[in-house]
């Protein structure tokens, strides 16, 4: 209850619209309700090994059945399952919004959703999700921001894949690498044509690509290279052909030296980062409308090597 009074007053002092007020209330609510479902506060204290083996018990079978991860290999579920969050929805609430940035994706475990944009301020539907579907993903695989918004129909519980998480493990696993982006352009190909319409290069993609997928080992490498290549050449930002550099190391890059301060719009540029110091520093010229001469980290020292940046690093031109 003094939960709920402290959401009315903030909403209240703020003057919030009704809608996104009752959000907040579904989910202080919501927050109550399931308080003895939520596994993360039960088992935290637990030993990893037991934690790892509640989760594959509670959702390996989700995940199995899920069309991304039909047929790969008992190591990758074994080593995925463990590092998903668990969460619950209220109904009527937006997981995914439309061109946010991708920093996960979602397989519903109970419930359902609704896809969804807006066409000339009229909401549009595109389809409806349950369990073992998946959201998100779309956005995460390519790299882009989320190309639909994803709400709830009724109380729904999903689990959470990082965007990191997952590069990691399709790049320790090559085979099943290229199994989980066969599976991936077959649900593209899949999609209704409205939904593709929302996504013009996708469409490009699949106009280019003549060969059914299958499973069979010389298919599926053949598929998953054309995506690769298609993600090369028209978001220039992989290094190598190889199925490992599908998911790329994106950087935020800043038009100023990191001991001036300096206002900046969003706190930098989010960018994929490109093979070389010359294209990094172009690419910033034009996300930036600055040419640089060199590129630092925060401490200063200069970046002369790519190979050793990491995801999310701050680099200033």
């Amino acid at each position: 209850r003094d939960g709920i009074h402290e959401i009315l007053r903030y909403a209240t002092k703020n003057r919030f619209p009704v809608g996104l007020k009752e959000q907040m209330l579904a989910h202080v609510t919501l927050k109550f309700k399931t308080a003895e479902l939520q596994q993360e506060e039960v088992i935290q204290y637990l030993p990893k090994a037991i934690r790892s083996a509640i989760a594959q018990h509670l959702f390996r079978a989700t995940v199995e059945n899920c069309y991304l991860f039909k047929g790969i290999s008992d190591d990758f579920i074994v080593q995925l399952v463990p590092e998903m969050k668990a969460e619950y929805y209220p109904p009527k609430v937006e997981i995914v919004i439309k061109n946010e940035i991708p920093t996960d994706f979602y397989i519903i475990v109970s419930g359902a959703t609704d896809v969804l944009t807006m066409k000339n301020g009229i909401e549009q539907v595109f389809s409806n999700l349950e369990s073992p579907d998946m959201f998100g993903e779309i956005g995460v695989v390519f790299n882009i921001p989320q190309p639909f918004t994803v709400r709830t129909k009724r109380l729904s519980q999903v689990v959470r894949i990082t965007h990191n998480h997952f590069k990691q493990l399709v790049q320790l696993h090559y085979e099943d690498g290229t199994i989980i982006f066969s599976n991936f352009l077959q649900h593209l190909k899949g999609l209704q044509k409205d939904e593709l319409d929302e996504m013009e290069f996708i469409n490009e993609l699949l106009a280019e690509s003549n060969v059914e997928v299958k499973f069979e080992c010389n298919s599926t490498m053949k598929k998953a290279h054309h995506l690769n290549k298609y993600i090369i050449e028209n978001h220039q930002s992989i290094t190598t052909p190889t199925m490992k550099n599908v998911l790329p190391t994106r950087v935020i890059l800043h038009g100023n030296h990191p001991h001036v301060k300096e206002k900046e719009k969003n706190g930098g540029k989010l960018v994929h980062l490109p093979d070389s110091v010359e294209g990094l520093l172009a690419l910033a010229e034009e996300k930036l409308g600055k040419r640089g001469s060199r590129v630092i980290m925060y401490d200063g020292s200069q970046v002369e090597d790519l190979c050793g940046l990491r995801d999310n690093d701050h680099l200033y031109i």
